[in-house]
């Protein structure tokens, strides 16, 4: 009786704090949401403008040659994506140095002839001392591709060429050089027909906006125990410890609190939720798991991620129980909010970090956190998300009662 009665209590005393804190909210919202469509705008720009810029050095007077990179340039879908710009080695040396180019491909003297003896000179591909990420590993390929292309394409042409000419076969000489010609260029232009492009989604099956947008509520999350100061923070411990001679336990009172903390927490989320799912219902904002979704898809969004919740509001509430400064208090959420926002892909994709912190930030609980959401919208939940997640909120609730217990105590 007791604890219902305190609990009780609790929430009356967190829906009085509830104006304060969803004005707070309100504003935290507003900015969160901006900074993610800034940050979602600026990617699709970069994503669909950036090309990857390659320069090409050597004598490209040969005539297959010349015929071939032109067709590349004029004809071939890697246009899109790859920019070949022809120039001397040593301008090409400057610009990778400076980082303008990803790297520049040398053709050396005497390819077509090599190529007519049967012997392959291999074009060389030029790039920076340490090349890292995608785009060199893409590029060594490319080069690797066009040598073994032109090599194999022209012995191709040759060989027919010089069993015409053994076997006196020469009436149609031209035409079937013609038509070989033809058919290696459309087995190259029309090279996207033979296969089908699959798309996985940048994270755990989720599309860009939706990677952001699932960092945004982190954010929210991270910072929500500083919207709920006025609630969470206590000047002393009387109340608490006059509890305790009355017969309720230290358990009891973090449960209570907890509990309460959870109702005024679900409640604003949810009205979020459904004020969001009533302004984008009707509106296409690019992000295909948001686009011609209603209300109750939000909310029941905002259910799913319930176990969230839960771990990072338990992460607020111990560090309420552990810290009594009230600027302390504000200050080590902050710091916890932006360090582990930002190396756990909340703020910048954690694919650009070291491998050594992507491991380190996946058993986070903001790592486990975000990654638990984003699997929640793929539908590919995994089961060591929610283990983490239940056993952290088991953890952070366990070290609060014991914090409680120790403050009660007069050892602080």
């Amino acid at each position: 009786m007791k604890t219902k009665r305190y609990l009780n209590l609790q929430i009356k005393r967190g829906l009085k704090h509830l104006p304060s804190i969803l004005a707070i909210t309100l504003l935290l919202a507003v900015c969160i949401s901006l900074a993610c469509a800034l940050i979602i705008t600026q990617n699709n720009e970069n994503e669909s403008q950036k090309k990857i810029k390659i320069g090409i050095t050597g004598d490209l007077s040969q005539t297959y040659l010349g015929i071939g990179i032109t067709a590349i340039e004029t004809m071939d879908t890697s246009r899109f994506s790859i920019e070949f710009i022809t120039m001397d080695e040593e301008q090409a040396q400057k610009d990778v140095r400076a980082g303008n180019l990803s790297g520049y491909i040398r053709i050396p003297d005497g390819f077509v002839e090599s190529i007519v003896k049967m012997d392959n000179i291999p074009i060389v591909y030029v790039t920076s001392d340490s090349p890292t990420g995608f785009g060199s590993i893409l590029m060594n390929e490319v080069a690797k591709t066009i040598s073994d292309t032109v090599a194999e394409t022209q012995k191709g042409i040759y060989g027919m060429q010089k069993i015409s000419k053994e076997y006196k076969k020469t009436e149609n000489y031209k035409e079937n050089t013609d038509k070989i010609n033809i058919e290696y260029i459309e087995t190259v232009l029309n090279r996207t027909s033979v296969f089908e492009t699959e798309y996985l989604g940048m994270s755990d099956g989720v599309s860009m906006g939706a990677y952001f947008v699932c960092g945004g509520i982190m954010m929210f999350l991270l910072l929500w125990g500083i919207t709920c100061n006025s609630y969470l923070y206590k000047k002393d411990r009387s109340m608490e410890k006059l509890l305790v001679s009355k017969g309720s336990s230290v358990f009891s009172q973090v449960i209570c609190e907890y509990l309460s903390f959870i109702f005024i927490t679900v409640m604003v989320f949810m009205l979020f939720a459904f004020t969001a799912g009533l302004a984008l219902q009707n509106i296409k904002i690019g992000i295909i798991e948001i686009d011609s979704v209603y209300p109750s898809d939000f909310i029941s969004y905002i259910i799913k991620i319930l176990p969230v919740i839960l771990m990072i509001t338990s992460v607020h509430f111990l560090f309420y129980e552990c810290i009594s400064g009230y600027v302390g208090v504000i200050l080590i959420q902050f710091i916890f909010a932006i360090g582990t926002g930002y190396i756990c892909g909340c703020l910048y994709p954690s694919y650009y970090f070291p491998e050594s912190i992507q491991k380190v930030s996946s058993f986070l609980p903001t790592g486990l956190g975000v990654t638990y959401m984003r699997q929640s919208i793929s539908g590919t939940l995994s089961l060591k998300s929610i283990i983490g997640v239940i056993l952290f909120t088991v953890v952070f609730l366990a070290l609060s009662v014991v914090f409680r217990a120790y403050r009660i105590g007069g050892k602080e």
